[in-house]
């Protein structure tokens, strides 16, 4: 009763005891009645008298009680640790808050493991079908708020871990009174943090002994801190905003370069394309140029050489005839020829006549 007033149905439970009738009988059962749910209590009932089965503190004989110390980084490589070593065939684990039992049900899942979470956050339908699951052996692992720490049977548990320490220590004892239940054997490990060693100390008194820690021989804690403050580096480096400018600016220079070098190959291939277009353009050119040279030069040589070569025919038939090289040679040095293409201009014949000519018309007059 006290959990169901405290987790907000205080309003639904006024209601109710507001249509029963004045002159009414109302028995209240409750694992605990916290100090701040007492002046509800009191509100509600008239003149009650108190049962009480169990002293307050009482844990069962049958649970083993131990705390492992461990940073907050850690916690979730530790529970893994124990679950390894211990095994994880039924196990409840109690986490303080909703969003931390449903994270630790996550990194569970992706680690392999078969777990379930419930919390307030969940539906009647849904914790009912978790727990379900859980007594088929579909679930190993029950990861929870304390909604299941009271009043939820759950058989056969092996072990319970307290990810988190209850913010009360009464809760503690309900926590780990799922398991070591109808005479079987249970034990209970608490994981206790810097910030959580108050918790230990309440937790310690109301039990009314000193709880020893558990020994993980494979598990290397140092080690483990070490790779959980590196992970830490890491993800706030990446949640840098200079960090994350730094790689933007490096991936823009990258994706440029990468288009450069992208066009500059395509830039060779066009230029590769085309030399090898002109290359196949200029062969037939020069295939040609070399068979009118070689059809020349067999045109020129034979047994004719120097000689005379028909070439025509002239007038009446006759055929022309090339004459050799050597004679016209022999034409341009006449002596006529040299004289002139020296400049001679000495007067010819004619020229001489016409001079006779003017003298004598000179002489009859």
């Amino acid at each position: 009763a006290d959990r169901m007033l405290d987790m907000g149905f205080l309003p639904s439970v006024k209601k109710i005891v507001a249509a029963t009738p004045a002159t009414r009988q109302t028995l209240l059962f409750s694992a605990t009645i916290d100090k701040s749910i007492q002046g509800v209590v009191k509100e509600m009932l008239r003149d009650p008298a108190t049962v009480q089965i169990a002293r307050k503190g009482d844990v069962a004989e049958t649970v083993d009680q131990y705390i492992i110390r461990v940073p907050h980084s850690v916690k979730h490589t530790l529970l893994r640790a124990v679950l390894e070593e211990k095994g994880a065939d039924r196990v409840v684990v109690f986490a303080r808050t909703r969003s931390r039992a449903d994270t630790a049900c996550k990194k569970l899942r992706r680690a392999g493991y078969a777990a379930e979470a419930i919390h307030s956050d969940r539906s009647q339908n849904q914790r009912r079908r978790a727990l379900d699951r859980f007594a088929a052996g579909d679930v190993n692992i029950i990861v929870a708020t304390d909604v299941l720490a009271r009043g939820i049977d759950v058989d056969q548990v092996d072990y319970v871990v307290n990810y988190d320490a209850p913010d009360q220590a009464e809760d503690y004892i309900h926590r780990i009174g799922r398991t070591g239940r109808a005479g079987q054997r249970g034990f209970a490990v608490t994981f206790v943090t810097p910030e959580t060693e108050g918790e230990l100390r309440a937790i310690e008194k109301l039990v009314k002994q000193s709880i020893p820690e558990m020994q993980l021989p494979n598990f290397d804690l140092s080690a483990a801190a070490a790779e959980e403050a590196s992970k830490a580096i890491v993800g706030r480096a990446k949640r840098d905003p200079e960090v994350n400018r730094v790689k933007r600016d490096l991936a823009n220079k990258a994706q440029k370069s990468a288009e450069q070098a992208q066009q500059a190959a395509e830039e060779a291939g066009r230029r590769k394309q085309g030399a090898s277009k002109r290359r196949k353009k200029a062969k037939p050119i020069a295939n040609a140029e070399s068979a009118g040279r070689a059809s020349g030069a067999v045109r020129g040589s034979g047994a004719g050489a120097g000689k005379s070569k028909a070439v025509g025919r002239g007038r009446g038939g006759a055929q022309r005839t090339r004459k050799p090289a050597g004679a016209q040679v022999d034409k341009q040095r006449r002596p006529g020829s040299a004289a002139k293409a020296k400049g001679d201009v000495r007067p010819g014949r004619a020229h001489r006549a016409e001079v006779q000519r003017a003298r004598s018309r000179k002489r009859s007059r």
